[in-house]
């Protein structure tokens, strides 16, 4: 099984996706930070990564 068919079988409450669906139509912003962090002491690695992300649906 895929993960597709894992997300589809549990997304099968038409009440929960008109839910989602009516939320999404509403945003008129998204925004958000990430950050990624890898730390290998034995080889002398360390790098952070940090990003951000916004979009205007207006």
């Amino acid at each position: 099984m895929t993960s597709g068919n894992r997300l589809n079988r549990r997304s099968h409450n038409p009440r929960l996706s008109s839910n989602w669906t009516e939320k999404l139509l509403s945003l008129k912003t998204i925004r958000y930070q990430y950050v990624r962090e890898l730390d290998y002491p034995a080889e002398a690695i360390h790098s952070t990564m940090t990003d951000r992300m916004y979009m205007d649906f207006a």
